[in-house]
């Protein structure tokens, strides 16, 4: 449950994770370019996410269940390691962020400019 809080908080762009760095990059780019309704749209749906992943955060932590009588299981190890590694890849790209931001510049620029470095 805590992996599929930080990927909803990533998906709302709390600082401190990878949607926040995405959306922080993706803002400025609109800013520049003086689109001010697509700034207004990433907000909007920016919001809407909060609304869902509120919803779908508060069922799993803070509704009691509807048959108390059933159980979940834990997840198999084959489905908590990979999502563990996803979840702190996502903190740590959030905290330091620029090595990613670097490779996507470097990618940008050698599929629009026409060459690699």
């Amino acid at each position: 449950m805590s992996a599929f809080s930080i990927a909803a908080v990533a998906l709302i762009g709390v600082p401190l994770t990878a949607g926040f760095q995405s959306k922080y990059a993706l803002v400025n780019a609109l800013f520049e370019n003086g689109w001010w309704w697509a700034v207004a749209a990433g907000m909007f749906s920016s919001l809407l996410a909060v609304v869902y992943m509120g919803r779908m955060l508060e069922a799993i932590f803070f509704r009691a269940p509807a048959d108390p009588s059933k159980r979940h299981k834990a997840a198999p190890m084959l489905i908590l390691v990979p999502l563990w590694i996803l979840a702190i890849a996502n903190i740590w790209v959030g905290v330091q962020g620029g090595f990613v931001a670097g490779l996507a510049d470097d990618a940008a620029a050698s599929l629009f400019i026409g060459g690699g470095s």
